[in-house]
């Protein structure tokens, strides 16, 4: 089936296509379960039924404890064939931020594993701007301030897969590491790739796995720069036979020399931006490394330097005080508020609008400071934030992450900044990365712990 012939009107019209032509394909694989697409979606109308049974209805407003499994995924597919809005979160959410979303009064109903809490009786209906079904809500990564929850529709999601589909194919034969979780629009995007091309999803939680993935013949996973750099250093261990047909590697700086590495070792690598707002991909470099807007997106940037977006993929809004609000101008763009250069075929991110700081009167990126600190081969990751500072306001001060003695590489760092960055643009502080189970990690909470390391109520400094 050719992704440009499909015509889908709801989700049940896309299980059953799947059914039809795939329906004795592998759909999904676990370390102690296989299913075909057949078993799969019969698997989906049954929980389906059993969640009908529990008054769960079209239009809810539905929230899961996204555990990175196959229950979770088909709980969502259940929720949506059901014409419920399927709201996944973070298992890893504090009792702090669980009794935030569980008393906000817009969910109907809170699943875990299998079991369905009733929240509210009150059905929330919400209405598209497109004639097509809305069926899920993604809580955005709020690097500032508090996450919003994006809204997307069936027909978001279909031309997204539709246009990533148009650089990256994929086939029935393909197979999807299903690392990404399905509280990201990233995890959520490839289960819909899978569902239009008869693709199998193969659960598994490291994407730097070199052993998992030779084995298992996967051939396509999606990858931050850590990850990557992880899945190099494997390699050079032991030179696993891998059958990778597409690695799609975004989330932030990706320095040029650790992609050429891994294109040299055979895995085409393919960097990406995206947002959740834009359910998922929006540019991606070619193998000629000439930026590529997939179709269904529109891109530009305004004369602040400001990326601005829009197309079929553009998300419903978020939602607020139950109603749905889509923040665009008066022509139809989301403004981003990352800033770029795009021109002559190359889009280069310079950051995020809202990262800037002001130190001594001068408008500070961290995002520039980054690139120059991962251009030394002992920084395998870092994030700058600004810490208060009496004299100049704010100040930048660098979190590490480096397999080599910290005292050693800071000192390197130094050495290297005098010769490559002003003075003002130098941290006056360092610290080492903190681990995260997320694939981002969080500035906001980088910042609160940089300035304890800066005021000395924190003992992690250097």
């Amino acid at each position: 089936m050719s992704l440009n012939e499909v015509h889908i009107t709801n989700f049940r019209d896309l299980l059953q296509s799947s059914k039809q032509n795939f329906g004795d394909y592998l759909a999904i694989v676990t370390e102690d379960t296989q299913l075909t697409y057949r078993e799969f979606i019969q698997q989906i109308e049954e929980r389906a039924a059993s969640f009908s049974k529990r008054k769960i209805v079209s239009n809810q407003l539905v929230l899961i404890e996204a555990e990175k499994d196959i229950n979770t995924l088909i709980n969502i597919c259940s929720l949506m064939l059901l014409g419920a809005v399927a709201v996944p979160y973070n298992p890893k959410f504090t009792s702090t931020q669980r009794s935030v979303l569980l008393g906000n009064n817009i969910f109907n109903h809170h699943i875990q594993a299998q079991s369905v809490y009733p929240l509210s009786e009150k059905a929330h209906v919400l209405n598209a701007s497109d004639s097509s079904q809305i069926c899920n809500g993604i809580y955005t990564s709020g690097s500032t301030g508090t996450p919003k929850l994006a809204i997307h529709s069936l027909t978001n999601h279909i031309a997204s897969a539709t246009g990533s589909h148009s650089l990256i194919p994929i086939a029935s034969s393909s197979r999807l590491l299903m690392s990404l979780p399905l509280f990201h629009i990233g995890g959520l995007a490839l289960v819909f790739r899978a569902l239009l091309s008869g693709a199998s999803l193969w659960f598994h939680d490291k994407a730097d796995d070199a052993e998992y993935l030779a084995t298992n013949q996967i051939t396509h996973i999606s990858l931050v720069a850590t990850q990557l750099r992880r899945l190099m250093e494997r390699l050079k261990e032991k030179k696993y036979p891998l059958h990778i047909h597409a690695a799609l590697v975004g989330g932030g700086p990706i320095p040029t020399e650790l992609v050429n590495e891994a294109v040299q070792k055979g895995i085409p690598c393919y960097t990406t931006y995206g947002m959740t707002e834009m359910s998922s991909q929006i540019a991606t470099n070619d193998l000629n490394n000439s930026i590529y807007v997939l179709p269904y997106r529109e891109l530009k940037t305004s004369p602040d330097n400001e990326i601005l977006v829009k197309g079929k993929v553009l998300f419903q809004g978020y939602l607020h005080n139950n109603k749905l609000e889509l923040p665009t101008d008066e022509e139809g763009w989301f403004h981003t508020k990352d800033l770029g250069e795009f021109n002559n075929g190359t889009l280069k991110i310079l950051g995020r609008l809202d990262n800037q700081f002001i130190s001594g009167g001068e408008n500070i990126q961290p995002e520039s400071i980054e690139t120059i600190l991962l251009q030394q081969t002992s920084v395998k990751a870092c994030c700058v934030v600004p810490v208060n500072d009496t004299q100049y306001g704010q100040r930048p001060f660098a979190f590490i992450l480096s397999e080599q003695p910290m005292e050693t590489v800071i000192n390197d760092i130094k050495i290297f900044l005098e010769k490559n960055l002003p003075s003002y643009m130098r941290p006056i502080g360092y610290a080492p990365m903190p681990t995260s189970s997320d694939l981002k990690i969080s500035r906001q909470e980088l910042i609160k712990k940089a300035e304890q390391i800066h005021t000395g109520t924190a003992q992690d400094s250097l």
